[in-house]
């Protein structure tokens, strides 16, 4: 994977959670090792219970939704795999390079992001 020296890199211990469903984002991240899951959390019967989204592997980008459009986190991350290593994608980061977008693509994200977002349940 080609290194990015502007982007600094957090480490996460097995289990370890990077973020949870609704904080707000402040950051994205890129998988440099390891692997991350995404997880739901829902209420069945009065009680909270975790389902799993999915395994995300190394080069896989996440968390970038909450930095569209600066609504809380739909799902947590958390450590799957032993030594995961994350490239960090600050909010002022992201901005900078939205800035130089073009207003179509800026649209275009918002809409995906938006029905994205319908369909997460």
């Amino acid at each position: 994977m080609a290194t990015h020296p502007e982007l600094k890199t957090k480490d996460y211990e097995k289990g370890s959670y990077i973020f949870r469903q609704f904080e707000s984002g402040q950051e994205a991240f890129i998988i440099k090792s390891g692997q991350v899951e995404l997880l739901q959390t829902t209420n069945e019967n009065g009680a909270p219970k975790e389902k799993v989204l999915d395994i995300l592997e190394v080069g896989t980008v996440f968390g970038e939704i909450a930095l569209i459009d600066k609504k809380p986190r739909m799902a947590s991350a958390k450590a799957y795999s032993d030594d995961v290593s994350l490239l960090v994608l600050t909010s002022d980061q992201f901005t900078t390079m939205l800035d130089t977008t073009n207003p179509f693509i800026k649209k275009l994200l918002a809409i995906l992001v938006g029905l994205v977002r319908s369909n997460v349940k």
